[in-house]
Parts: structure tokens; sequence; C-alpha cells
């Protein structure tokens, strides 16, 4: 009986370490690495947090807004991750980790559909269900991330989720 227990409780240990050790990002993530001291990423930090940056692109007439908002009792806040140092050095080697304005350079050449498309097989989007009162609601979320540049050196790099917006020019 003594055995049991100590071969369940190793076990159960051992889930709970697992659990612990595998991160929930998607393996064909992004993650933008954004510089607080730029002036094109806009950052509110009061009782509500957000980040924002927006691409623009007047000679194919498209735009992109990335965000991420957490927003006071708010049920749709989009995620923050805190993944080991290591973990973003991996994710650099596999060519998931750019700089924002020269990631947005390389895509100058694609036109609004082609974005789209881009953004949909490289980057898949998920579904994120939430109750709201009685109602189940969905909303469409992509595994796109900020980092800031700072936060690089850190032992634990925190990753903010962001929601991915495109629009036309006229659209804005």
């Amino acid at each position: 009986m003594k055995n049991n227990i100590k071969t369940i409780s190793v076990f159960v240990f051992l889930f709970f370490i697992s659990i612990e050790a595998h991160s929930q990002i998607n393996n064909n993530s992004l993650f933008l690495i954004i510089d607080k001291q730029n002036n094109s990423v806009r950052i509110k930090n009061d009782t509500n947090f957000t980040i924002s940056y927006k691409y623009e692109n007047e000679n194919k007439n498209w735009a992109l807004r990335l965000g991420h908002y957490n927003i006071f009792e708010y049920k749709q806040n989009l995620f923050r991750y805190l993944l080991p140092e290591e973990m973003i050095t991996e994710y650099t080697r596999r060519g998931s980790v750019h700089e924002v304005k020269a990631f947005f350079k390389k895509l100058d050449s694609l036109d609004s559909e082609q974005i789209s498309r881009y953004f949909r097989l490289y980057y898949p989007p998920y579904f994120y269900e939430y109750l709201d009162g009685q109602k189940f609601l969905t909303q469409k979320r992509w595994n796109i991330f900020f980092v800031f540049k700072s936060d690089l050196s850190k032992k634990y790099v925190t990753c903010y989720e962001v929601s991915l917006t495109q629009m036309t020019m006229e659209e804005e």
C-alpha cells in the first residue's frame, strides 16, 4: 500500500512538472520584438494596459493594426505568457522571432489579399470561446506576440498576445 502511494505521488508530481514545462504557445507562433523607446509603438499603462502598433503600406492600399489589451473586468483580455529565456532562444533559432519593423518591411510587396492569406497560412488563428452572461461567444485570435526588447535578457520573458486587424487605407 505504501509503495502504491509513493508511485502515485511520483506520477502526479511528474505530471504537474510536465504541464509546467510545456507552453500553450503554438510552434508556428510569431514573436515581434518591440522597443519601448520607439515612437511607433503606443503603450498605455493605467488601470487598463494596452500596446498598439500600426503598419501602413500606402502603395498596396493596406494597413495592419496589432494590439494587446488587458482591460480591468473585461472578459476578452488577451493572454500574457512568461516563457523561459531558453524558449525564446529556441523560437529565434527556428526563425519565429523578428524585429517588428523589419518583419513588416518584408511584406511590403504583397497586396491585401496576399497579406490575408500569408497570416492565415503561416500564423493560423485559433478560436477562443468564453461565457458572457448566459451566452457562449467565440473570438478569433492569432498566434502572434509582442516581446519588449528590454525583456529579452530576463530569465522569464513576457510575451503579449496581440489581435490582428487588416484594413484598407480608406477604412482607417
